[in-house]
């Protein structure tokens, strides 16, 4: 489609329909994508119409468009408040906690703790936060397996060496 700019670089507009999408479920699409000389997207508006696609029963039109604002400038991600996953306040985390994971009743990420040290962590601030040790619990060189209970309320928080650090993975239920 020629060239055009967008955040302030020259690209290459390109146009595509459902064939190049290879979406199952999709019978009509059209799209924009405005690529930089380097090879990468600047800039991509599609809309899909289909019939049982992303796991979803029924027809439906899908509409996206995004686009590079500001290029190799700093930036913050803010997670809208409507997507942020509280986490329970009595369940500690480890201070550096990263590439943290949620889900109902599930918490995964990782530390730079010393796998000793996580593993003091959780037997000294699970009680303080009103968690009693629970049958079951076991203790190896390489794996921690830590049982609590609280109420009618379940932890299991299971601590494991990765590299300097460890992996920590708190399943919770009732």
């Amino acid at each position: 489609m020629g060239y055009e700019t967008v955040a302030g670089v020259k690209a290459k507009h390109y146009t595509f329909d459902e064939k190049a999408l290879g979406w199952g479920g999709i019978s009509k699409a059209k799209g924009d994508v405005w690529v930089a000389p380097e090879g990468y997207a600047l800039k991509e508006v599609v809309e899909a119409y289909g019939k049982d696609v992303f796991w979803e029963k029924g027809e439906g039109t899908l509409k996206w468009i995004w686009e590079v604002l500001d290029l190799n400038k700093p930036f913050t991600i803010e997670v809208p408040k409507e997507c942020a996953q509280a986490l329970p306040e009595d369940i500690p985390i480890l201070a550096d906690a990263s590439e943290m994971v949620t889900s109902e009743g599930m918490i995964i990420y990782k530390s730079a703790t010393p796998f000793k040290e996580a593993v003091k962590f959780y037997k000294e601030k699970m009680p303080a936060n009103g968690w009693s040790p629970s049958s079951g619990s076991v203790e190896m060189e390489n794996m921690a397996m830590l049982n609590f209970s609280k109420g009618d309320r379940t932890a299991s928080v299971s601590i494991s060496p990765e590299g300097e650090g460890v992996t920590v993975m708190i399943t919770m239920g009732k």
